[in-house]
């Protein structure tokens, strides 16, 4: 089969959203060319035929819940959310085949997919209620106006981000001003620590099937890792190691390999409390992490 070492991407126009927007257009034998958007059913079979050779559907609007009276408590919404749906499917069943995680790189290639169509389903929110979320940025205006910025471009993009959205500008100033103020009160942390993901842990070989590598079980090493890491924050907070804590902040990461780490910050309370070499020694006194 001929093949080439290069791949090109041709961008017809200014890529804005206003027009763009990921799709495919079939052609059929009556109707000439039809738009399938994400939130068809027939759009993931289509994207991805191998793992869908027989059509099954995927996610679309208006599914609703098996349980609609959610046990006599009254929901807010009565249908099931795009992220809600992938995370069903992506769940792993033994002795049943799953295209999101038992295929190698085109498994990865689809559940990266799944994910772009969440955020492209909550940016396409964010855009249609502007409305709603601009009255959380008059302060921001009023700021910048006495700033002297007049005119509407200088200020920024007609489409606001709220601080929800993962990622954004307004999210990471506001984690960032969080830190501070816990400086602001705490003084300047006592510890850094780096916690990083084993593909060698017992959890993780012993749960993968046969030919996968770790980092092909995404599911498996994202609970194994939180579980970790829910038990070393209960061993900080439990002040047996380094003594009294005032405070804890972290953030998790990725590596380009597919494996988290996180990066914690400690608050040590020195009040009675006399920190010395033994007790900073962390890696001694915690080795058994890596065996639990």
């Amino acid at each position: 089969m001929p093949h080439t070492e290069e791949l090109a991407m041709l961008i017809v126009g200014d890529l804005s959203l206003e027009n763009y927007k990921r799709d495919i257009i079939v052609s059929t034998k009556n109707n000439g060319l039809r738009r399938i958007s994400i939130f068809h059913p027939a759009y993931m079979p289509l994207q991805y035929p191998l793992l869908f050779p027989y059509g099954e559907r995927g996610f679309q609007l208006g599914i609703k819940y098996h349980d609609t009276n959610n046990n006599g408590k009254k929901r807010k919404r009565n249908t099931i959310t795009i992220h809600e749906f992938f995370k069903y499917h992506v769940h792993y069943r033994p002795n049943q085949p799953n295209p999101f995680i038992c295929y190698g790189r085109l498994s990865k290639q689809v559940v990266v997919d799944a994910r772009a169509m969440e955020d492209e389903y909550r940016l396409d929110y964010i855009m249609r209620n502007q409305k709603k979320l601009r009255a959380e940025y008059i302060q921001e205006i009023f700021d910048a106006i006495e700033k002297g910025i007049y005119e509407a471009s200088q200020i920024g993009k007609k489409v606001l981000l709220p601080s929800s959205h993962v990622g954004c500008r307004r999210y990471m100033i506001q984690n960032y001003h969080d830190g501070i103020a816990i400086c602001c009160v705490y003084g300047p942390p006592d510890l850094f620590i780096i916690f990083t993901c084993n593909p060698k842990w017992p959890e993780l070989t012993t749960s993968i099937l046969e030919g996968e590598q770790p980092n092909d079980r995404a599911d498996i090493i994202v609970r194994v890792f939180h579980m970790k890491l829910d038990q070393i924050l209960d061993d900080l907070h439990s002040g047996k190691y380094f003594g009294p804590i005032l405070a804890i902040l972290y953030s998790i990461e990725f590596q380009k390999r597919g494996l988290p780490h996180v990066h914690i910050i400690v608050w040590i309370d020195k009040k009675g409390n006399e920190i010395t070499p033994e007790t900073i020694d962390y890696g001694s006194q915690l080795r058994y992490q890596t065996q639990l």
